[in-house]
C-alpha cells in the first residue's frame, strides 16, 4: 500500500511538472505582444518614445527561452502587430487606386514582408546567443538590427516607415546621435542599452557583460559630445518665407479638370501673401500644385514667370513634367521661379514612392489581371542640384524623399542652408501617416546639421532648427498661409561628411563575427 501511494504522488508530482511546462510555454507567447504594444506606443498617436529604450526586453526574455524557429515565429507576430498599426492608413491609399480585394491584400503583403526583419533578428539572435561569447553577442545584436533597416531601405520596398529610431524625434539631446552616425545611431543604441540589460539580468558572466557596457558608454557618450565640437555658420539674416497650405482635397488633386482650379487658388493665396507680408524672399508651394508639358508651347511654365514677376517674390513649387522626347517621361519636379530669371532651376525627384508613382512589375501583372490602376508612372530624377537664390544655397525634395538620410544629407554637403519638403499627404486623411512623414524632418535636419521645412497641402506643414528642434507646426486641413522667419545657421556634422559609416562598420563586424563561429566550429570538428 505504500509503494502504490509513492507512486501515485511521484505521478501526480509529474504531471503537475508537465501542466506547469506547458502552462509556461503558452504564456511566454505573451511577450512579443507585450513588445508589439511597447513599439506601438513610441509612435503616433501615443507619441512615448521613451519606451523604445525598453521596449525589446519582453522580446530578448522570449527569444532566450526559444528555438530559432520559435523565435522566428514570435518575432514575426511582435513585427505584424506592430508593422500592421503603423501601416493600416495605407489601405485606404490603395483602396482608392486599385480595386479594394487587391489594395486589402497588398497592404497585408507589404506588413507581412515588413514583419520579417523581426523574424530574422529573432531566429538570428537566438542562434548567436548561444554560439557567441557574451561580449561579441552583446555588440553584434544591435549591428543585425541596423543591417536588416538598412536592408529594408534599399530593397525594391524601400520604406522606411516603422524604424524604431524615428521614434526619438521630439528628444533634441538624444538627436546628437544622429550629427555623427546618422539615423543609423538612434537605432543602434536603443538596441545596444537593451542587450547589455538584458545580459545583466539573465547572464551570469556579468565581467564580459560590463566590458559591452563600458563599450556602449564610450560611444553612445561620444555621440552627445562630439556635436559641440562642430564648426558652426551662423547666418547673417533670416530668410522670410510664406508657406502655402492650400488644403486640396486628394480627390481633386487626382483630377487633370480640376488641376485649373487648383493652380488658380495657389495663385490667388501668393498674391494675398505678397500684398501682406513687404518682406518676403520667397513663397512656397506644396508637390505636384502645377502641371508642366515641356513643349513648344507652355502656358503653366509662362504663367508661374509672370506671377513671380508680378508680385516680384522667388516661388519654390512643386510640378508634375511631362517630356516630350523619343520616349514620353513623366517626372515628379521641384522647380524656382525667380523674377526675371530666364534659366530654370529644378531638381526631380529620385526616390519614387512603391504603388503610387511606380508599381513593380506592373507590366507583367496588367497582362495577368485587371488591376483598375490609377497609378502615376513617374521617372525616377539622376542628379543632385540645388537651388541659388541670391546666391544663398537651398535645397528641395519631394515627399517620400525625406525618409531617405543617404539622399538628403548630400544636399546639406554640397552646400545647402536649409531643405524644403514639398508634400501632398491629402491621400492620408487625418491618419497618423501625416504625422509620421512629419517628424522624420527633425531626424534629417540633425543629420544634416541644417533647417529641415515641410510644405503640405493640407498638412501637416511644419519646420525644424538645424538642431532638428521643432519651430513651427500648422494646423490640419486649413487653408492658410504661414510666415516663418527661417534661421539659415548650419554647422557641419559627422555624417554630413562619411555618410553611413556605421552600416559599413556592423556589416565588417558582422563578418567577423561569421569567420568567428565558422573557424570555432572546424576546431571543434
Amino acid at each position: 500500500m505504500v509503494l502504490l501511494k509513492k507512486n501515485s504522488d511521484s505521478e501526480e508530482l509529474s504531471l503537475n511538472y508537465r501542466s506547469s511546462q506547458q502552462f509556461r510555454a503558452m504564456i511566454i507567447w505573451i511577450l512579443p505582444f507585450i513588445s508589439a504594444v511597447l513599439l506601438i506606443f513610441c509612435f503616433p498617436r501615443f507619441e512615448q518614445g521613451y519606451l523604445g529604450w525598453i521596449a525589446f526586453l519582453p522580446l530578448f526574455n522570449f527569444f532566450n527561452y526559444s528555438t530559432p524557429r520559435r523565435s522566428f515565429w514570435g518575432g514575426f507576430i511582435c513585427g505584424f502587430i506592430f508593422q500592421l498599426y503603423l501601416n493600416l492608413y495605407v489601405g485606404e491609399v490603395l483602396v482608392y487606386y486599385l480595386a479594394p480585394t487587391l489594395g486589402a491584400v497588398l497592404v497585408l503583403l507589404m506588413v507581412g514582408l515588413l514583419s520579417l526583419a523581426f523574424a530574422l533578428f529573432g531566429c538570428l539572435f537566438t542562434m548567436l546567443k548561444r554560439r557567441l561569447p557574451t561580449f561579441l553577442f552583446a555588440l553584434a545584436t544591435p549591428a543585425m538590427w541596423v543591417l536588416l533597416e538598412y536592408l529594408r531601405s534599399i530593397t525594391f520596398l524601400g520604406y522606411t516607415v516603422g524604424f524604431i529610431g524615428y521614434s526619438q524625434w521630439k528628444y533634441p539631446f538624444i538627436l546628437r546621435l544622429a550629427s555623427v552616425y546618422g539615423y543609423w545611431g538612434l537605432a543602434f543604441f536603443m538596441l545596444f542599452f537593451q542587450v547589455v540589460l538584458f545580459l545583466f539580468w539573465k547572464e551570469k558572466k556579468r565581467q564580459e557583460t560590463l566590458a559591452a557596457t563600458i563599450v556602449f558608454c564610450i560611444l553612445f557618450f561620444a555621440g552627445l559630445f562630439l556635436p559641440s565640437l562642430y564648426k558652426v555658420e551662423p547666418a547673417q539674416t533670416p530668410l522670410h518665407v510664406a508657406l502655402l497650405q492650400g488644403n486640396i482635397p486628394q480627390e481633386r488633386i487626382l483630377d487633370p479638370g480640376e488641376a485649373v482650379r487648383t493652380f488658380k487658388k495657389y495663385k490667388r493665396m501668393s498674391r494675398e501673401a505678397a500684398k501682406s507680408y513687404a518682406d518676403l524672399d520667397l513663397l512656397v508651394w506644396p508637390e505636384t500644385v502645377v502641371s508642366l508639358k515641356l513643349q513648344r508651347k507652355r502656358p503653366a511654365l509662362e504663367e508661374m514667370k509672370s506671377l513671380a514677376e508680378e508680385i516680384d517674390t522667388p516661388i519654390l513649387y512643386g510640378a508634375m513634367v511631362e517630356t516630350v522626347e523619343e520616349e514620353k517621361k513623366t517626372y515628379n519636379a521641384v522647380y524656382l521661379e525667380i523674377p526675371g530669371q530666364k534659366s530654370k532651376q529644378f531638381y526631380y525627384k529620385q526616390r519614387l514612392v512603391p504603388f503610387a508613382e511606380y508599381f513593380p512589375l506592373a507590366g507583367v501583372l496588367d497582362r495577368l489581371i485587371d488591376l483598375n490602376m490609377r497609378l502615376g508612372h513617374y521617372t525616377p530624377g539622376a542628379a543632385i542640384s540645388l537651388f541659388t537664390l541670391d546666391e544663398l544655397r537651398l535645397s528641395a525634395v519631394v515627399c517620400f524623399e525625406s525618409y531617405f538620410g543617404d539622399l538628403t544629407r548630400r544636399f546639406a554637403a554640397l552646400g545647402s542652408r536649409h531643405m524644403f519638403t514639398l508634400t501632398n499627404d491629402a491621400w492620408f486623411n487625418e491618419s497618423i501617416g501625416l504625422d509620421q512623414h512629419a517628424q522624420i524632418g527633425a531626424i534629417r535636419a540633425a543629420e544634416m546639421g541644417t533647417g529641415f521645412t515641410q510644405v503640405a497641402n493640407t498638412g501637416i506643414t511644419i519646420s525644424f532648427d538645424y538642431l532638428g528642434r521643432e519651430i513651427f507646426r500648422a494646423p490640419l486641413m486649413e487653408e492658410q498661409t504661414f510666415f516663418l522667419e527661417l534661421d539659415l545657421t548650419r554647422q557641419e556634422t559627422i555624417y554630413q561628411c562619411l555618410g553611413d559609416f556605421l552600416i559599413w562598420c556592423s556589416f565588417l563586424y558582422l563578418g567577423a563575427i561569421s569567420i568567428y563561429i565558422f573557424s570555432s566550429a572546424e576546431n571543434l570538428n
